[in-house]
C-alpha cells in the first residue's frame, strides 16, 4: 500500500511541476507547441471564414435569391451556398435594358430603378443588373451573358 501511495504522490508532484506559474500564484496548463512539426498527429488548420455578406437594401432580397438561383443553374452548382454575395447596391439604370442592353433590342431612354448585385464563386465575380421587381440580367462588359459564363 505504501508503494502505491508513493507512486500517486510522485505523479501529483510531477503534474504540479508541469504547470507554469502565473503572477497570481496559480498555474496554467501546458499548451501544445505551435508550428509545423510535420507529425502525423498534427492538427489541421481550419480555412479562414469567408467575409460576412453585406446587408441588403430594402426590396433586394428576392432579387438576390433570383440571381443566386440563376448563377447556380448556369454554373451547374449543386449547392447555392458556394455563391457568395459580394455587394448589393440600389441604382437607377439609364434605360429599361438595365444598362446591359440586348444588342437585338433597342430600348429607349427611361430611368429604371433596380440593383447592382455582385456575386462570387471560386474567386470569380459575376455582375447582375436588376430592376426593382423581377428582371435580372447577368452582365459582362455591358452586354448580357447568354448560357454559361
Amino acid at each position: 500500500m505504501r508503494g502505491a501511495l508513493g507512486v500517486t504522490a510522485a505523479a501529483w508532484s510531477l503534474l504540479a511541476s508541469c504547470g507554469a506559474s502565473r503572477p497570481d500564484g496559480g498555474t496554467t496548463e501546458p499548451q501544445p507547441a505551435t508550428g509545423d512539426a510535420g507529425g502525423a498527429g498534427d492538427a489541421v488548420e481550419a480555412a479562414p471564414a469567408p467575409p460576412p455578406e453585406p446587408p441588403l437594401p430594402p426590396g433586394a432580397a428576392p432579387l438576390v435569391e433570383r440571381t443566386r438561383t440563376n448563377l447556380q443553374g448556369r454554373m451547374s452548382l449543386g449547392d447555392p451556398g458556394e455563391i457568395r454575395v459580394v455587394s448589393v447596391e440600389a441604382v437607377d439604370w439609364p434605360d429599361p435594358g438595365l444598362d446591359c442592353p440586348d444588342p437585338e433590342l433597342r430600348p429607349g431612354p427611361a430611368v429604371t430603378p433596380g440593383f447592382l448585385i455582385v456575386l462570387e464563386v471560386d474567386g470569380r465575380t459575376f455582375e447582375y443588373h436588376t430592376d426593382n421587381r423581377y428582371s435580372i440580367v447577368l452582365c459582362s462588359e455591358g452586354r448580357p451573358v447568354r448560357g454559361r459564363p
